[in-house]
């Protein structure tokens, strides 16, 4: 289940990924079935407004559904988070536009010796597909490129030979994407940075000691993510795992370990900046054991704390309720709602 707002109207999209047409004479067609329903629907057996059925073809478990750009996308494979092929889906009319790697999905290439292929799309916007290079260099063709966007520090390639773009979408979140760049120098912190998705205009920018190559850089360049890219309710606050960022003060809030400190992980995040998170630490049986935190995004990482015997919540709402994930007393996988008391 999935909320989106288009053209200033929200709807609720009900997904399923299975085989349309299955019978003793057919195959059958393997689809991503999408049921879309107004928002301010009320009843016990509410119709759709329209079913939407998307051709993939994948494997179960492996078919994303994103409306982080503004616009259902479907994407399917094994290849992450942000697997390709992919289909942009307009909830309002029903269109599909597919994408794969023989699209004209073009952006900047740095020389004539660049092929800039490679590509992915990591979201639907209404002005099109966000689209990242898997060797560097993002944007929205014939709207924005990266190299136009770039914080402070760092430089437009990442090497002396200048075949790649520098820049990598980590993630994207709240209709905002956050990006690393390689930073000028040797062993020197990456730089983060957090973008509208639309404009590509910089909203803030941090160095931050998290490594690039868990997943964005080096020979694994595709679309696997170390975290998920989180936000807070009303979208004050976004994070992925150590690299967070406030929206209103612009800034951005590093949770990387110091080398004393250890690296927090952001899980969720309350639109007050409580942000909470898990860190991983060795256990005298050499097993890995999670250890809960809290740490106030408006005061910095020195505000971290464990929390004994309590879970972290995988979402919060405005309300201030939180939602819980994990095996109950009987070994079954449970969700839970719980209010803040």
């Amino acid at each position: 289940m999935a909320v989106v707002e288009q053209d200033g109207r929200e709807y609720v999209v009900a997904y399923a990924h299975g085989l349309q047409g299955k019978d003793s004479l057919h195959k059958g067609t393997e689809v991503m079935r999408l049921l879309v329903y107004s928002v301010d629907a009320t009843g016990t057996s509410v119709k759709p407004l329209r079913q939407i059925d998307v051709p993939v073809t994948a494997r179960p478990g492996q078919v994303r559904l994103n409306t982080e750009g503004g616009r259902v996308l479907v994407g399917w494979g094994e290849r992450g988070r942000y697997p390709t092929p992919s289909a942009a889906v307009d909830v309002a009319t029903g269109e599909t536009v597919a994408y794969d790697q023989t699209d004209d999905l073009k952006l900047p290439c740095p020389d004539e010796y660049s092929s800039c292929s490679d590509i992915r799309v990591m979201a639907a916007t209404a002005d099109g597909p966000l689209v990242s290079m898997d060797d560097g260099g993002f944007g929205i063709p014939g709207r924005w490129f990266s190299n136009d966007v770039r914080p402070d520090g760092t430089n437009a390639q990442t090497d002396s030979f200048g075949n790649n773009w520098n820049g990598m979408v980590y993630g994207v979140g709240g209709g905002h994407l956050i990006a690393g760049w390689d930073a000028p120098g040797f062993d020197t912190d990456p730089v983060w940075s957090v973008h509208d998705v639309r404009t590509g205009r910089l909203q803030a920018s941090m160095t931050c000691g998290y490594d690039l190559s868990n997943g964005v850089t080096g020979k694994n360049r595709e679309s696997e993510r170390e975290y998920p890219v989180v936000t807070s309710p009303e979208g004050h606050y976004l994070a992925a795992g150590p690299v967070a960022f406030d929206l209103q003060r612009k800034k951005g809030i590093c949770l990387a370990g110091d080398g004393n400190r250890k690296s927090i992980a952001i899980t969720s995040i309350r639109d007050d900046g409580t942000a909470y998170g898990e860190v991983q630490e060795d256990s005298a049986a050499n097993d890995t054991a999670l250890v809960v935190t809290q740490v106030d995004l408006t005061a910095g990482p020195d505000s971290a704390k464990a929390l004994e015997g309590v879970e972290a919540p995988h979402v919060t709402s405005v309300k201030g309720a939180g939602l819980f994930t994990g095996p109950d007393n009987n070994g079954h996988f449970r969700v839970s709602l719980r209010q803040e008391r």
